[in-house]
């Protein structure tokens, strides 16, 4: 009895008493079953309903079977649907019909149910099996292009308007929409079918429905039956249809953002493979969203950055250069110049102090600008200057060092022009910036050897410092914008690269490469889990202290802190998870990035660099959304390589099909049982054989060498299985194998059973290089692939063995068995082609006077018998093949299977021991009955076609040609011990011509002219 698996069968049969049964016979066996009275009626159900297989009668009324498979086969609306035809018609017409109108099998009534139910499950199977091909590659096609939408565009509402459409479609749902959720918590919804809902209802969704709940609990949650689930709420009409609900939440580095809910109207509608694809898009999702989210608050950043310049521009009166978008160098110099026009100041110097990576910049307007650069250096204005400006900054704005302002000597020495210096210039210090972040100073000498300044200069070059501090800190801020954009830009970057097909380690590579490009750090790189050890598997540098794919130790108090924090940042070289010891610059801080799944950490990215301030928390940021995106990225190349090697499995399925079914000898399964250990990457593998009758095991076939040595008894063996195809064993087992495996140490082996038309072959066995591999659906159907591979091979194998037998038999009624068994080897034999041959027709002479008067049972066993066996035995001494017997007499030939140089000479040879060991039977003939029988022998050479010819039910291995005919009338003029050739024989046996005596021309049948004929003597 076949597993209840809801088959759904339609009978398509216009006999209702037949139908009747059939369903009663298949409902008992488990099977779901629908009728149809005829091929228009079934055509109108399968434009509904799809069901799992057809079990179509040939016979109908209107549309026969073969009308109607043709038309679903022609129909690309209607989906593929396997079709066992039922005829009461065995013949080979009917048979070929069905299968060339697109029928699956076919069964003749009356009909076997065991065979029947045997059937179907093979049809499901196949059916089961190309559906989930179907479903993989439309879901994969589905993923791609969600990834597409979600990478081709930064508007987040277009992002939501196309993804809840796609997820519908992947989901296969009636109803799918999204709520999202930001910071001030003012939810924003989308849905596939264009409804709106109020905020209210939205809030209340959130508060007392499934989207709610869903995110509360971070967990994703399927309801088969609404009717029985309280948390599902019911809105409007639209949404009182729905029976089963499909939610996942949205989750960017540990805070719920959002939910998909996805809604159908059928009950238990949703699986699990609904909830994975979901959760994947959703992932995806999760970054589109963040990256827009990004992208936002870069164009707002951008606009705020506009507005503080046109607020500059208006503000400045100094010119509109200052409000462009210059070097600071230029800004210094373009405000210095403008001081210097406007206020008359011999000198201006406008110093703004070097920051973070950020060298000092000068600006100079005046005289003696050289000198004035040489004289105010940043080590000079920061160690004499800046100490005293602090001081004084508390009680004016302004710090002026009057002519002959006596100082201490420390003071004095502090300055640096010294106590002479300061008494010859007056010089006004003007700070830029505050004192809680003093952005450079502002350095003028007085006009005209003013005294002292006046309060209008005094509050102008305020105005103008102020100016500077706004001009210092925007073109510092827009510097900055610039970095973040660039690195914004670096996730549109990456994003749009995550949708290229690459393999884990190139996409690692680029990643390293364009994060420390864009943000400039001294180091990156990127480190993998494996087997619960974080492995370096990326990077910028040579780590020569950390090599490659070896684990590296990591601190459990910082994995423990990243399970809660986006990142971990340590300026404690002992705490470093890399050892940076390559030479300059010193890497002083590191910043640890962790990539997290729904499995936890699985990775790191690892950033050294020798500025701890450039790792400020917007680039942590900004890394944590790189790192989504990479393991995002990672998910889809781990995923495109398993395809990758899937693809590999297949082509090598496909090499050692070709090679099980390439030869007509038997296959090199050893080499084969390599093959596939290394496709499963399986240290051992085993091949065992049975005999027809499963009785027992007759051979195995181990690599490298035999792992299990002593298998049980073939029924033992057999019992340790299940009915399942393919299984997987442990030492632990109760059974037979179980014990073997223990005696042989082997914790697990894979079985597939090897059957081909319902009978086991053999068994395929893999040993796992780890006892805690899971095998996928992939390997499972690939090993089933093999093990059909190795079914039909083992029997086609004894199928050309039988083939084989039967050849050598018909072989042997022609030639030599040693010949027999050179053909054999060489294959290729009976092929029609034409040849230059050499034909030999002997035939007895007085042979119809003796069976007149004889008893036929003495003429055949005492004459012919004995006559065939010593001329067959002369032909073979000589490899000819004897073609035919011809009641008293025979045909042969020479080259025609395997022509060699001496066709010719063996061919006389022949005939002339043929002559030789007939006078011995001449003599014992004469003797015992009192007659007188002779043997005349013609031969003829030519070209002529060889091989086997007849119709299909009948086929002969002979040769046909004008070099035949040419033989049998040379027998027929042939006197008793005569052996009569043709010209272009003779021509052939120069070599030999005192043994040929030319004689009279003669009249051949079917010949224009004379012929010239010669006869062999018979001493050699």
């Amino acid at each position: 009895m076949p597993d209840a698996s809801n088959g759904h069968v339609l009978i398509v049969e216009d006999d209702l008493s037949i139908s009747r049964m059939f369903q009663l016979l298949l409902r008992d066996a488990g099977y779901r079953v629908s009728l149809a009275n005829s091929s228009e009626e079934a055509l109108q159900f399968v434009r509904v309903i799809t069901p799992d297989i057809i079990l179509l009668d040939i016979s109908l009324p209107g549309m026969n079977g073969v009308d109607l498979t043709r038309h679903l086969r022609s129909n690309p609306a209607i989906p593929f649907i396997p079709i066992i035809q039922i005829t009461a018609l065995g013949d080979l017409r009917t048979k070929v019909a069905a299968l060339d109108a697109g029928a699956d099998d076919i069964l003749v009534k009356p009909i076997e149910l065991s065979e029947l139910l045997a059937r179907l499950r093979v049809m499901l199977r196949l059916q089961k099996n190309r559906r989930g091909l179907e479903e993989s590659t439309r879901q994969m096609h589905i993923l791609y292009a969600i990834s597409q939408t979600l990478n081709s565009s930064l508007d987040i509402n277009s992002i939501l308007r196309d993804l809840v459409l796609q997820l519908a479609n992947a989901l296969g749902a009636v109803r799918t929409s999204i709520i999202l959720v930001n910071d001030h918590n003012t939810p924003f919804y989308a849905s596939s079918v264009k409804e709106t809902l109020n905020t209210e209802s939205i809030q209340r969704v959130i508060r007392d429905g499934v989207a709610g709940w869903v995110m509360r609990a971070m967990k994703p949650l399927i309801i088969a039956d609404t009717a029985r689930d309280p948390r599902w709420i019911s809105l409007d009409r639209r949404t009182e249809t729905t029976r089963s609900i499909l939610s996942v939440p949205l989750i960017h580095q540990g805070i719920v953002v959002g939910v998909v809910t996805a809604a159908h109207t059928r009950t238990n509608y949703f699986t699990q493979e609904h909830l994975e694809l979901a959760q994947n898009i959703g992932n995806q999702s999760v970054t589109a969203f963040n990256h827009a989210q990004l992208f936002q608050t870069t164009v707002q950043q951008k606009s705020l950055l506009e507005r503080r310049s046109q607020m500059l521009e208006e503000l400045l009166n100094v010119g509109e250069r200052l409000s462009l978008n210059l070097p600071l160098q230029d800004v210094l110099n373009e405000l210095a110049q403008a001081i210097h026009r406007s206020l008359g100041f011999r000198q201006v110097i406008i110093h703004v102090f070097g920051i973070d990576d950020v060298e000092p910049a000068q600006g100079v307007a005046g005289v003696q600008r050289e000198q004035i650069q040489q004289l105010w250096t940043n080590a000079q204005i920061q160690q004499s200057i800046v100490p005293l400006l602090r001081e004084r900054f508390r009680i004016s704005r302004s710090y002026f060092v009057p002519s002959g302002y006596k100082l201490d000597d420390e003071e004095t020495n502090q300055l640096p022009f010294g106590a002479i210096g300061i008494r010859q210039a007056d010089y006004l210090f003007v700070p830029l910036g505050s004192p809680q972040q003093l952005l450079g100073l502002m350095i003028v000498d007085l006009p005209n050897n003013l005294i002292t300044p006046d309060l209008a200069t005094i509050q102008a070059l305020e105005v103008f410092a102020n100016h500077g501090t706004t001009a210092v800190n925007n073109n510092r801020l827009f510097a900055r914008e610039h970095t973040r954009a660039n690195q914004l830009q670096l996730l549109v970057e990456l994003g749009r690269n995550f949708a290229e097909l690459m393999t884990p380690d190139q996409l690692l590579r680029l990643v390293a490469s364009l994060v420390r490009h864009s943000f400039g750090f001294n180091s990156v790189a990127i480190l993998l889990k494996h087997n619960n050890e974080f492995m370096l598997r990326a990077g910028t540098h040579n780590f020569a202290h950390n090599p490659y794919n070896q684990p590296l130790s990591i601190d459990a108090r910082i994995l423990q802190a990243l399970e809660h924090y986006q990142s971990w940042l340590s300026n404690n070289s002992e705490q470093f998870c890399l050892n940076y010891e390559w030479g300059e610059p010193t890497i002083v801080a590191e910043l640890i990035v962790p990539l997290h799944t729904h499995e936890g950490i699985q990775g790191l990215l690892v950033i050294g660099h020798s500025d701890p301030s450039a790792l400020d928390g917007l680039t942590q940021s900004i890394l944590g959304a790189i790192a989504v995106q990479l393991t995002v990225g990672l998910d889809n190349a781990k995923l495109f390589l398993r395809e990758q090697e899937y693809i590999q499995q297949l082509n090598r399925v496909n090499d050692i099909a070709l090679q099980l079914t390439s030869t007509t000898t038997e296959p090199a399964f050893h080499e084969i049982m390599q093959q596939v250990a290394a496709m499963f990457q399986a240290p051992q593998s085993m091949l065992v054989l049975v005999d027809p009758d499963q009785r027992q095991i007759t051979r195995s076939i181990a690599y490298p060498q035999s792992w299990l040595h002593e298998l049980p008894a073939l029924p033992e063996l057999l019992a340790s299985l299940d009915e399942s195809r393919v299984q997987m064993l442990n030492h632990q087992h109760a059974s037979a194998l179980g014990e073997v495996l223990r005696q042989a140490e082997v914790n697990t082996v894979v079985v597939a059973q090897l059957y081909s038309a319902e009978r086991l072959q053999g068994l395929l066995l893999i040993k796992p290089a780890d006892m805690h591999y899971v095998w996928r659906s992939n390997d499972r159907n690939l090993l089933q692939t093999l093990a059909t591979l190795f079914a039909q091979a083992l029997e086609n194998q004894q199928l050309q063995a039988q083939r084989l037998e039967r050849l050598r038999a018909d072989l042997q009624r022609y030639m030599a068995p040693p010949l027999v068994e050179q053909l054999l080897s060489e294959g290729g034999f009976g092929e029609a082609s034409e040849r230059d041959i050499v034909v030999l027709f002997a035939d007895l002479r007085g042979f119809t006077a003796l069976s007149e008067n004889l008893a036929p049972q003495v003429v055949v066993k005492q004459i012919l018998n004995r006559f065939f066996d010593e001329m067959t035995a002369v032909l073979y001494r000589y490899d000819a093949i004897i073609d035919k017997f011809l009641g008293d007499g025979l045909m042969a030939v020479f080259g025609s299977v395997r022509p060699l140089p001496n066709d010719a000479e063996r061919a006389m040879n022949a005939a002339i021991d043929m002559q030789q060991t007939f006078a011995k039977l001449q003599t014992e003939w004469q003797a015992s009955f009192g007659y007188a029988i002779g043997l005349g022998i013609g031969m003829s050479c030519g070209r002529a076609v060889v091989g086997n010819i007849g119709s299909a039910q009948r086929m002969d291995y002979t040769v046909i040609g004008d070099v035949v005919n040419t033989a049998s009338r040379l027998v027929g003029i042939a006197e008793a011990g005569q052996i009569i050739i043709t010209q272009p024989l003779a021509q052939r046996l120069k070599r030999h011509k005192r043994q040929l005596e030319e004689l009279e021309p003669v009249q051949l049948k079917g010949k224009r002219e004379l012929q010239a004929i010669y006869a062999i003597r018979k001493s050699r």
